[in-house]
């Protein structure tokens, strides 16, 4: 079995929040010139996303030069989320590389695509105006009889406008340097979407980079993972974050909340269904008991890449019932569990990758508890020992601060203090009992 030890949980305003997932394929498209840049600088930058969970697209190194963009790699495009572009001295030499400019501008207007450009050791001047080696560039494009006048203009108009967007200016920095900014930039762009999917995240950063660079590292084999803490530490909200993060990587995928609810009220065979139901769209009436389920998923699924998240497993069955054996699914697939019972989650895979979810540290607890009050970051002058009081007595559990956090909304001071007296009176196991049974 591996651990993973975590010093923060993370949690969100509200995680009640069914907006859709992320369609996009790929999270970053990077388009450059391989002579310039494939063994050094794009190189390191590729490895550092992918390092941090990223899922990038990079054209084959085989791709030969000057042939019909391949359609493919049109597609990679407009399934790509961002795209970063390495414009470097001879990037402009290239018709492939012009081709993908027009197509991820194009992108960017119709669909949405964010666009990174990193002016690798030229001017955003001499890029606009085609000038220098850009001149150059179009002066061999010009007597090529096979390049439109048209097509030549299309290529001068993309570059133009891509000189006139805020990118990296790359010319005394450290590679390094400017390598870690952009990276770090698309990340934050990518968990900042998330954010605003589940109204607030506290502490969720570190968890999703810790976990993406986690599965960035395992092969193509089927992965368990188990996400595991006491009641109300955040390991749905992080679960969730996950699959956020990843699932347009897989051919198909579920999230189930509330597995044990569902098992307690339903039944079994009906958490069966709903698995089968949200990764293939199909309505599976053929289930009549447990055994009739395994078979089905067994036969439906066993081919498919999947990523399968199960929330809140009490019981060994229900583990069985869903997912019990790595020849279930597809190569590549994942299959994610969250549980209080840490035992539960490796009883039958030994090799499960355990994450443990702690509580959150004061300052995000604050930021939690302050949320949940004040709709800010920072409580209100008038109250900032008491909110202070309410995040020693909570001890970072997220459920408990947004449950004391809820009650107080909009009341008096006074109300406030009477609430704080009568909690230190209450043994500290008596309120975390009382949270888990909510």
């Amino acid at each position: 079995m591996a651990s993973i030890n975590t010093q923060k949980a993370c949690t969100c305003l509200s995680s009640s929040s069914s907006s859709s997932m992320s369609q996009w394929k790929h999270e970053v498209f990077l388009s450059f010139y391989g002579e310039d840049t494939r063994k050094n600088f794009t190189d390191h930058l590729y490895a550092t996303l992918i390092q941090n969970g990223i899922n990038v697209y990079r054209d084959n190194e085989n791709l030969e030069q000057g042939k019909p963009i391949a359609l493919g790699l049109m597609k990679a495009i407009e399934e790509s989320k961002n795209a970063i572009i390495v414009l470097s001295k001879n990037y402009a030499f290239s018709k492939w590389c012009l081709n993908e400019l027009v197509k991820i501008l194009e992108c960017m207007k119709e669909k949405g695509l964010k666009v990174w450009p990193i002016f690798y050791h030229v001017n955003p001047f001499d890029v606009g105006n085609q000038r220098e080696s850009f001149e150059k560039a179009f002066l061999k494009h010009e007597e090529d009889r096979k390049v439109h006048k048209e097509q030549i203009q299309e290529w001068r108009t993309a570059l133009k406008e891509v000189s006139k967007i805020r990118g990296r200016h790359l010319v005394d920095s450290p590679e390094s340097e400017v390598i870690k900014e952009i990276t770090k930039s698309i990340f934050d762009e990518l968990n900042r979407e998330l954010s605003n999917d589940s109204e607030h995240l506290v502490g969720i950063n570190s968890h999703v980079k810790e976990m993406m660079n986690l599965f960035s590292t395992m092969s193509d084999d089927v992965h368990f993972i188990g996400i595991w803490g006491m009641p109300g530490i955040g390991k749905t909200t992080l679960a969730y974050a996950i699959y956020g993060r990843i699932c347009h990587q897989f051919e198909a995928s579920c999230f189930i909340r509330d597995g044990r609810e569902i098992v307690e009220k339903d039944g079994l065979v009906n958490l069966q269904k709903q698995l089968l139901f949200k990764t293939l769209k199909v309505k599976e009436e053929n289930i009549w008991d447990y055994h009739d389920g395994i078979k089905i998923i067994k036969a439906r699924l066993s081919n498919k890449k999947v990523l399968i998240v199960i929330d809140d497993v009490d019981k060994v069955e229900q583990q069985q019932a869903l997912a019990r054996s790595c020849n279930w699914f597809g190569l590549g697939s994942k299959i994610i569990i969250t549980s209080k019972d840490k035992h539960l989650l490796i009883r039958h895979h030994r090799d499960t990758i355990v994450h443990r979810a702690n509580g959150l540290d004061n300052d995000e607890a604050l930021e939690l508890f302050s949320w949940t009050v004040f709709s800010q970051t920072y409580p209100k002058k008038d109250f900032e020992d008491l909110s202070n009081g309410f995040v020693k007595y909570a001890k970072g559990l997220p459920l408990a601060l947004k449950v004391l956090g809820s009650s107080l909304i909009a009341r008096p001071r006074k109300v406030w203090e009477d609430y704080l007296h009568q909690l230190e009176e209450i043994p500290e196991g008596e309120i975390l009992d009382k949270l888990e049974g909510d």
